[in-house]
C-alpha cells in the first residue's frame, strides 16, 4: 500500500483513509491494518482466482 512494508502506522491508516473516501481514519488502529491487508488481497492475483472459482462455482481457494 506505501512502499517496502516499513511503513509507520500513520501512513498504513492515510493511505486506508484515502483509498476508502473514509471521513476518518479507522479505529481502533489495528482495523487500518486489517483494512490495508484487505485492500491489498483484493488488488493481487489472489482475489481474482478466488472470484473465477466462486463463478465457477469451485468455490474460493
Amino acid at each position: 500500500m506505501v512502499g517496502a512494508g516499513s511503513a509507520d502506522k500513520e501512513q498504513v491508516q492515510y493511505m486506508v483513509r484515502q483509498l476508502l473516501a473514509l471521513e476518518a481514519v479507522p479505529s481502533p488502529d489495528h482495523a487500518a491494518d486489517a483494512l490495508a491487508a484487505a485492500i491489498c488481497y483484493t488488488t493481487h492475483e489472489g482475489f481474482a482466482a478466488a472470484t473465477a472459482a466462486a463463478a465457477s462455482g469451485g468455490g474460493a481457494r
